[in-house]
């Protein structure tokens, strides 16, 4: 398999190579050369890639708030291949961002509990070494836990949800799609305020509590449209297009999501949620249509945030 990958490689002329899996990293930085296959092209991380876009004054990333995160060194990595400092540098470079280290990191970082088999072999153990780097990072008290390996995030979140815990966990690159100015200053039509509702959002899982997993809002801002998918417990994907079929379809006036946005706890934002939907003005208002019945959306889970907002 190595054979015929360096060979695809090759005929595609490639000069770098970038991998957002942190066992994949380590396999072509560490293995390939150890078993004797060479090649002459560079492999990057993810997260080395990004911190050199950042230096090169190519890509920025700014918060619309402040963001205390907490970072979960991958053993692939980390451990055994050195990269401490490009996730860190990234995460830091984010405006409005702070780094929270948890107690053992870096080199000493405590494991995610998911490799070497382990998770398939041993998923019980598995969700208890995660539940406890998940208590480690709460104790930081950071509003996110970010990793860099696909495996430690699927690891994490199910710890989180082992132990009970509302803390969000989010691969690197997802925690910064939702911060990209690249995008902002390139694309002319690009709504900056749809931008930073879905970085508040997505910081800020604990709003939709009590839904369902595959529950669907789709979010109208003067025709630019965005949905929220509930995936699990406490978790949430925020994703840039339209959904196709949302339960929810919400509408909402530039300046209601600018109140909406400012607020730290989740429960003021529902109340001012419902505050623009009963008692709109001009230009603070938000207007909702259903595409379930109220049968359907009360079993699905929407009424804890409905009784949160006044609505029922």
């Amino acid at each position: 398999i190595t054979k015929a990958n360096l060979e695809q490689m090759k005929a595609a002329g490639a000069k770098t190579i970038v991998t957002a899996c942190a066992g994949c990293f380590r396999t072509w930085k560490v293995d390939v050369p150890n078993e004797g296959f060479k090649y002459d092209f560079e492999i990057l991380h993810v997260t080395e890639f990004l911190d050199r876009l950042i230096q090169k004054g190519k890509i920025g990333f700014e918060s619309p708030k402040p963001i205390r995160v907490t970072y979960h060194d991958p053993c692939h990595l980390g451990r055994h291949a050195e990269v401490y400092e490009a996730p860190r540098r990234v995460i830091e470079y984010v405006e409005n961002v702070t780094l929270v280290e948890m107690e053992t990191n870096k080199r000493y970082a405590h494991c995610c509990g998911s490799g070497g088999g382990v998770k398939g072999s041993f998923g019980d153990l598995a969700n208890d070494v995660a539940g406890n780097r998940i208590r480690e990072a709460e104790e930081t008290e950071a509003d996110v836990l970010v990793t860099a390996c696909p495996f430690c995030h699927r690891g994490l979140v199910d710890g989180a949800k082992h132990i009970e815990s509302e803390l969000p966990v989010l691969d690197l690159p997802e925690f910064l799609l939702p911060f990209a100015r690249e995008a902002r200053e390139k694309i002319a039509d690009e709504n900056l305020l749809k931008q930073d509702f879905m970085a508040y959002l997505s910081i800020h899982p604990k709003i939709f509590e009590g839904l369902k997993k595959g529950a669907v809002i789709d979010y109208d801002l003067e025709g630019d449209r965005f949905h929220v998918l509930v995936t699990d417990k406490s978790q949430i994907d925020v994703n840039p297009f339209r959904a196709e079929n949302p339960d929810v379809e919400l509408i909402f006036a530039p300046k209601a999501v600018e109140k909406l946005i400012t607020f730290v706890n989740e429960d003021e934002y529902a109340a001012r949620f419902g505050f623009f939907f009963k008692e709109p003005t001009d230009d603070e208002w938000i207007k909702f249509v259903l595409r379930l019945n109220i049968v359907k959306l009360l079993m699905k889970g929407y009424r804890k945030f409905a009784q949160k907002a006044g609505l029922i």
